[in-house]
């Protein structure tokens, strides 16, 4: 069910929302929450994916009619995913084929690919203190936040194939990346 409801100006709500480039002013709240959301689209549909409560949460969403279906499920296996919902930032990312990687609730995490039906495909790197993760559009390589011993963050690349990490930045104290369309540079 759509909301027709404008946002309030003086009134901020935390939540995801659905706008549009060509107007900006317009925003639709889909979800109330605190954690980013990511779009997927797979051969089943569409999903809106959040996190509810650290549990990973997917609801169909029709990206088109900007309406989202029926209830938000959760994610089997996905029941403690990390977060840092004060910057808007959640532990997780889909690849285009609907496969989900994210970082577990501990102060060290191990980056897991899981798929659809929550069956565990393997690891990824070393277990570390991840922060963000970002999957390429081509699905070869993951951007990471990894944050150190002092608490500063900077970003990492992480190849899938040969599971070889390198540091990005140094010092830089960032949050996330994110990937170009081409898969071929990173805004951080």
């Amino acid at each position: 069910m759509r909301s027709h409801h404008p946002v309030n100006k003086y009134r901020k709500t935390t939540g995801i929302y659905l706008t549009s480039l060509d107007r900006p002013q317009e925003k639709i709240m889909l979800v109330e929450s605190a954690s980013a959301g990511v779009y997927c689209h797979g051969k089943h549909g569409g999903y809106l994916l959040w996190l509810r409560a650290n549990s990973l949460v997917a609801q169909p969403f029709n990206a088109e009619r900007g309406q989202l279906s029926g209830e938000p499920r959760n994610v089997p296996g996905a029941e403690s995913v990390s977060s840092n919902t004060g910057f808007g930032l959640t532990g997780f990312s889909v690849a285009g084929n609907g496969t989900i990687l994210f970082a577990g609730g501990s102060d060290r995490y191990q980056l897991t690919w899981f798929s659809r039906d929550a069956k565990t495909l393997g690891t990824l790197g070393p277990p570390d203190r991840y922060e963000s993760v970002r999957i390429s559009p081509d699905g070869s390589r993951a951007a990471i936040a990894v944050e150190d011993s002092t608490g500063h963050r900077d970003i990492w690349l992480l190849e899938f194939t040969r599971q070889i990490q390198s540091r990005l930045t140094t010092g830089r104290n960032l949050l996330m990346a994110f990937w170009t369309p081409d898969s071929k540079r990173l805004v951080y």
